[in-house]
């Protein structure tokens, strides 16, 4: 029935098509009926004859989405990082400015462990982005993201505050900005705080950017304050032992001897 019904629809999106070529939604609609059906050469052609015919920012968008989905799939598929990045490749030049690419290529990154071939290409890539006349916030902060894992926190920071001055309102970079501010080799906690407190104040349930303002209070000497930050931080992150013990030293400052224990207790525990 399934197939039956995506048949059905892939014929109607074709003769609406024939009638009104320009329609944008109608043409992503039927490249995703067309998906569905995994008929991706028959998904690609559809979306590049959109961009030919009219070069819409939703075409774009939809073509970008493809291939990521590609280079998802060629990952179950167990394709090397190579293949997986020409997809995210082909993502990037039809949309640059698509955040969910680059943070993409920070995955690929990520996972690449020792393949420096695909960490160095997809490092290159993003470098050849920034500085073209596609540059992007999100590729400085993509680029940011993968120097500061090599070590360079000098450079790292410096394509965070290029990212950040091209767009202050992604709340991502605002939040990295704030915490490499308070870490840096001369942090600038007045800055660091003020860029956390925007961000908390924009998205108020985000587990990363109460454990960044929770720290940097706690860098400011400023405890008390810290600690609704960091429990409201704890439930949503990645490492509860990290809280658990900024909870711990927060709370011994305070005197509070028993709640420190807890957390200091907590923090052997699982991650």
């Amino acid at each position: 029935e399934s197939e039956f019904a995506l048949k059905k629809a892939d014929k109607a999106f074709q003769g609406y098509l024939k009638e009104n070529p320009i329609n944008p939604k109608a043409r992503i609609g039927w490249a995703w009926v067309a998906t569905s059906m995994k008929d991706f050469a028959k998904a690609e052609g559809i979306l590049l004859q959109g961009k030919r015919i009219n070069n819409d920012a939703s075409i774009n968008r939809a073509l970008s989405d493809f291939y990521i989905l590609q280079q998802i799939r060629a990952q179950q598929n167990g394709a090397d990082l190579s293949q997986q990045l020409q997809f995210l490749n082909q993502a990037q030049k039809a949309d640059p400015s698509y955040a969910r690419v680059y943070s993409s290529m920070m995955e690929i990154f990520v996972r690449g462990g020792r393949d420096e071939k695909s960490q160095a290409e997809i490092r290159e890539k993003l470098q050849q982005v920034v500085a073209s006349e596609q540059s992007s916030p999100m590729a400085h902060f993509a680029l940011s993201n993968i120097i500061f894992q090599d070590g360079d926190q000098k450079k790292a920071m410096f394509h965070l505050e290029q990212a950040y001055q091209m767009d202050s309102s992604l709340i991502s970079v605002m939040n990295n900005l704030a915490w490499m501010l308070a870490h840096s080799e001369q942090p600038d906690l007045e800055r660091a705080l003020e860029l956390a407190n925007a961000a908390v104040s924009r998205v108020p349930k985000d587990a990363q950017c109460r454990d960044t303002l929770g720290t940097i209070l706690m860098k400011l000497g400023r405890n008390k304050e810290a600690i609704p930050h960091l429990e409201l931080a704890l439930p949503g992150v990645s490492n509860k032992r990290t809280v658990h013990q900024k909870l711990s030293a927060t709370y011994k400052s305070l005197g509070m001897d028993e709640l420190s224990q807890i957390h200091a207790k907590a923090s052997l525990g699982p991650k």
